[in-house]
């Protein structure tokens, strides 16, 4: 299947090449996580739920359990994907938002423990966003970076935008719904 997510029509004729499949020179980088099994302690869940729901529920999450992380040594990175940022000569350069010492203090512990488990690392680089903390609904502390600057100069990468009828569709009949925190 090809799909056109231009805003232009293209025609396409027998024999036209549309993409190159290549490859990799090098194996994909994989790093191996040590997880613990979901119990049915660890999941929060209304009362109206059977037993055999709730087992079911672990079941699948346990099926799916890679892409679960319950602490932050537990999260994976990736290096497949690689953003193009526009090289016009000028990092972007942002002044550090203002912020209290008892946020700065916050920061400061949030980012050793991101280091700690290896999400973010020392850096010299030219380019500088600023960090907030936002308040998650449990009260506790979230760290963000303002992008906004950087991704002004981040080269647009198209993909195909799935069709949201058609995913709700897929719900109809469905018995569970979950909200999941980043």
């Amino acid at each position: 299947m090809v799909i056109n997510n231009g805003e232009d029509e293209l025609n396409l004729r027998r024999g036209d090449r549309v993409g190159v499949v290549r490859e990799r020179s090098q194996p994909m980088q994989t790093t191996e996580v040590t997880t613990v099994p979901i119990t049915e302690e660890m999941v929060q869940r209304g009362p109206l739920f059977s037993q055999e729901e709730v087992n079911d529920l672990v079941t699948l999450l346990n099926k799916y359990r890679c892409c679960f992380a319950f602490n932050l040594g537990e999260l994976g990175c990736t290096t497949v994907i690689q953003m193009d940022i526009v090289d016009d000569g000028q990092p972007v350069v942002c002044k550090p938002y203002r912020a209290s010492a008892s946020e700065r203090d916050t920061i400061s512990r949030i980012v050793r423990e991101w280091k700690d488990a290896g999400i973010v690392k020392e850096t010299s680089s030219p380019y500088a966003s600023p960090v907030l903390l936002v308040s998650k609904k449990d009260g506790d502390a979230r760290l963000v970076v303002d992008y906004r600057k950087l991704n002004s100069q981040t080269v647009r990468k198209v993909f195909p935008t799935p069709n949201l009828d058609e995913h709700l569709e897929r719900l109809q009949g469905a018995k569970m719904f979950t909200t999941l925190d980043i």
